[in-house]
């Protein structure tokens, strides 16, 4: 599944559900999920910040090791996947 994939599941959840509710019930979902993405991106962007931060403090041994560490999750979640 791509991102445009992903993106066009949220919109035809919007478009869906906006239909149904149509008029203010439709404005209020509309800004409800507005506010709950804005949310979602600040805690994306701050998270990413303290993960830049935390492996720019890092010895090369310990970042070689979080690396490898990353690496093998990739690969079991590769196995595990169908």
């Amino acid at each position: 599944m791509s991102s445009s994939d992903a993106v066009n599941v949220i919109k035809d959840f919007i478009n869906n559900t906006l239909s149904t509710l149509g008029g203010v019930k439709g404005s209020l979902a509309l800004a409800g999920l507005a506010i709950i993405m804005i949310v979602l991106i600040v805690y994306a962007v701050y998270g990413f910040i303290k993960f830049l931060r935390f492996t720019l403090r890092l010895k090369p041994h310990e970042f070689a090791l979080a690396i490898l560490a990353i690496g093998f999750a990739l690969i079991v979640i590769a196995i595990l996947l169908p």
